[in-house]
């Protein structure tokens, strides 16, 4: 997550070019360290700032798809023509509970009791990889950990379909999970362009969401402590 110095530099360099900023902003109940809009920072970076939230990350019911744009009307007005044209609705009682839901939040306190409970959840989560000795991130918000698994030997005979086994290795290492542990991760070098994956290539993507995910990384102690080989 970028510092309130960093985003005001994106912000001010942004202002100087005349580029349009596209804030993606869908974790914004769910931080663990202090969290600034961008557009909040000057009325200037805020004329060229469009905000994206999302009820489903918030709620934690990603496959609703429900989320919103907040920028200035000479902004939205392209954004809702183009929407029109690629999503053209969404389910409206979905539109109606999350409204429900973002009503009744406040009143709740379930934003500072998701936040306690997902920070919970990660450390306990992190527990594992601090016993295997594997490194990993710590992040600022959100509920994604990346974990480095450079010291995880695939075994030499291990078979991959052809669209994984001319990917990157982290392909490899989710084929590998998924086959072996039962376990799913994310590759991240699918958000890499080609040249530059070779950064990326050797972390997972790990969620840590619910506790049936701890469970599953529970397991993947377990078996990688007796059964694979660590370089």
């Amino acid at each position: 997550m970028f510092s309130k110095e960093e985003l005001k530099g994106i912000g001010d360099l942004c202002v100087k070019n005349n580029i349009i900023i596209l804030s993606d902003e869908v974790y914004d109940r769910l931080y663990y360290t202090p969290f600034t809009r961008i557009a909040t920072l000057s009325p200037e970076i805020e004329d060229l700032t469009i905000t994206v939230g999302s009820a489903g990350k918030n709620f934690y019911c990603t496959g609703w798809r429900v989320g919103w744009l907040i920028g200035k009307p000479h902004l939205i007005k392209y954004a809702g023509a183009a929407h029109t044209r690629i999503c053209f609705s969404s389910v409206s009682p979905l539109q109606e509970a999350v409204a429900i839901g973002l009503e009744q939040a406040d009143k709740e306190g379930f934003w500072e009791q998701s936040k306690k409970d997902m920070k919970a959840k990660m450390e306990r989560f992190n527990q594992v990889w601090d016993e295997l000795g594997l490194s990993y991130t710590e992040p600022d918000g959100g509920y994604f950990v990346l974990v480095n698994l450079s010291k995880v030997k695939i075994p030499k005979e291990m078979m991959f379909p052809e669209s994984v086994s001319g990917r990157a290795r982290d392909f490899q290492l989710c084929w590998f999970l998924i086959k072996e542990l039962g376990v799913a991760a994310i590759p991240p070098t699918e958000f890499y362009t080609p040249e530059h994956e070779k950064e990326a290539e050797n972390y997972l993507r790990q969620v840590h969401l619910t506790f049936s995910h701890v469970h599953a990384v529970m397991r993947v102690q377990y078996t990688v402590s007796t059964n694979v080989q660590l370089l």
